[in-house]
């Protein structure tokens, strides 16, 4: 009896801990477990992520944390200190982009240098340029899942062509049916889902045909013609990123899209037309623009550039500003940034300081929660939800009301912090028998809610 009194009352007795609840930290504070010491000495252009969780950064500084040998180009822990770093590239550079491929080598790339690294950090003298009689300027490198490359260039009297596609090994992929290509540099490579590729940059036409700064290719590099754009001009589009439901944000310096206003960024439908259900924010100045975009795993949307909202903010999913996201901020440009699976935000420009006066002197790179706590609007029981028994052992089942279907559940500790995924067992059971003792918060999301939950493991 005491066991059904107990299950009967999960959802009061879950409701009265979570409404009294305070998290450890909100999305918008920094990381302090991301220790760089005395981080980079300039500006940090790129960065990406190994899938070990490792970091690789590149951009005009000459040292990292006091180190001068970790100068343009290192590779650091997930705690921020320094894993390696490349001895033997030109210090005279500056290094704009930097892409892994699947099997974690690394590209490095800046005016005349285009190389690949292993994953010591050594050169791969396996990848050669040879078939060009200079090396060629990449603004962006896209590893693709073949194995082949998509190479966004700036163009010169060598390269009159912004895009190609090079064979692992580095030779010209001569079944990329591009035509002239584009006429001018491409600094913006995204492949969707299903193939097609959107390139943004300097160019005018594509293949010969009007594609004024953005377009979007076939698989096979020719131009879509079912994608229609339109941008005034002298504007650029510095930011591309593609939502889990195929429609197109951009962003960039842009007042209007379309001939309608959208200030610096803009939502697409699938076939380039504007979707007007997103609004537009009216909020920067005139020399404002967006240079990176990220989609939470929420739908929330964070922007980073320069002459925006403190150079970084963050966005409902229409578009408007999100008032209850309090980060302050960068105090420079923001240039690129980056989600991790646990949903942590890594963000990396021209900047001193971040989130002052409660954040740090930290310049260059930093790393924010993001959606990896919970925030107080996510404990919010919905009462669509069972877990019993709680306390628990070894079992916990979950059970959704009207046989809801749940899409996910994720762990996190008892202060907020994300923990990992949770696989969904037959009966829809979960398996709690290697937590240690305490008390857990359980996200679960269903097709109609999202529901944060507390339990305690015996």
């Amino acid at each position: 009896m005491k066991t059904n009194y107990f299950f009967k009352n999960t959802t009061v007795y879950s409701t009265l801990l979570i409404s009294t609840f305070i998290f450890g930290q909100k999305s918008s504070d920094l990381d302090l477990t991301f220790n760089t010491g005395t981080s980079a000495n300039n500006v940090v252009s790129d960065v990406v992520r190994q899938n070990d969780g490792k970091y690789v950064l590149s951009g005009q500084f000459s040292s990292f944390n006091s180190n001068v040998n970790a100068g343009k180009f290192v590779r650091l822990n997930y705690n921020g200190s320094i894993s390696a770093n490349a001895q033997n590239i030109p210090t005279d550079k500056s290094y704009y982009t930097t892409a892994i491929q699947a099997d974690q080598k690394i590209f490095l790339a800046t005016y005349g240098l285009l190389q690949r690294f292993n994953t010591d950090f050594s050169v791969d003298n396996s990848f050669s340029l040879g078939q060009f009689t200079s090396v060629p300027s990449a603004n962006k490198i896209v590893p693709l899942s073949d194995g082949k490359l998509l190479v966004g260039l700036i163009t010169n009297s060598y390269f009159t062509k912004g895009l190609l596609r090079l064979n692992s090994d580095g030779s010209t992929d001569a079944s990329f049916n591009a035509g002239t290509s584009a006429n001018d540099g491409v600094s913006q490579i995204v492949v969707q889902q299903d193939g097609k590729i959107l390139i943004a940059g300097y160019f005018t036409k594509y293949n010969g045909t009007d594609r004024y700064r953005f377009a979007r290719l076939n698989s096979d590099g020719s131009l879509d013609l079912t994608f229609k754009t339109s941008l005034p001009s002298g504007t650029s589009i510095s930011a591309i990123a593609v939502q889990p439901d195929g429609k197109i944000l951009i962003g960039g310096n842009f007042k209007t899209y379309n001939g309608l206003e959208r200030d610096c960024i803009a939502r697409l439908n699938v076939d380039g037309t504007l979707d007007s259900t997103f609004l537009t924010p009216y909020w920067t100045s005139f020399s404002g623009r967006i240079n990176s975009i990220v989609v939470a795993n929420d739908g929330k949307i964070y922007v980073g550039g320069i002459n925006i909202p403190q150079n970084f903010c963050r966005l409902n999913a229409n578009g408007s500003r999100d008032t209850t996201f309090t980060s302050l901020g960068a105090n420079g440009e923001v240039s690129a940034m980056i989600k991790d699976p646990d949903g942590k935000i890594v963000i990396a420009g021209n900047f001193a300081t971040f989130n002052q006066p409660n954040g740090i002197n930290q310049y260059g790179i930093v790393r924010i929660y993001g959606d990896s706590v919970l925030s107080t609007s996510e404990t919010q029981l919905q009462n669509k939800i069972q877990i019993y028994p709680n306390p628990a052992k070894d079992i916990l089942k979950v059970k959704a009301e009207n046989n809801q279907k749940i899409s996910s559940v994720s762990l996190y500790s008892s202060t907020g912090i994300f923990i990992r995924q949770i696989e969904l067992k037959q009966n829809s059971e979960i398996n709690v028998s290697q937590l240690s003792k305490g008390i857990y918060i359980l996200k679960i999301q269903t097709e109609n809610s999202s529901s944060s939950i507390k339990f305690i493991k015996d």
